[in-house]
């Protein structure tokens, strides 16, 4: 297997590349009228997808409580599993020494 930890500019664009949009078809009611359902299904491009999201480090600092104050990494992070190259993912990929999440 292949694990590809991925960084994208934010959620949407993490979504474009990973899934396929299928928005439902409309439906002509019995008046002749078109319904335009509002139903979209995100559907994976790959099998195995782990979506983090925002990433929180801490800074080094403490609160008035003695509470680390934590930072957001950029981006919006996403794990991939796959058991073959994905070449189409390159542009997002990254190399965390200690990933915040692994494949078990």
């Amino acid at each position: 297997m292949i694990d590809y930890y991925l960084n994208f500019a934010d959620e949407a664009a993490a979504n474009a590349a990973l899934y396929t949009t299928v928005i439902a078809p409309e439906i002509l009611a019995d008046n002749g009228s078109i319904i335009t359902p509002e139903l979209t299904q995100l559907i994976p491009i790959y099998q195995n997808i782990d979506t983090i999201g925002v990433i929180f480090k801490p800074t080094g600092a403490v609160d008035g409580e003695g509470i680390s104050v934590l930072t957001a990494v950029a981006g919006w992070h996403v794990n991939v599993r796959s058991e073959k190259e994905i070449f189409d993912l390159a542009e997002f990929q990254v190399n965390p020494i200690n990933p915040v999440r692994i494949w078990a």
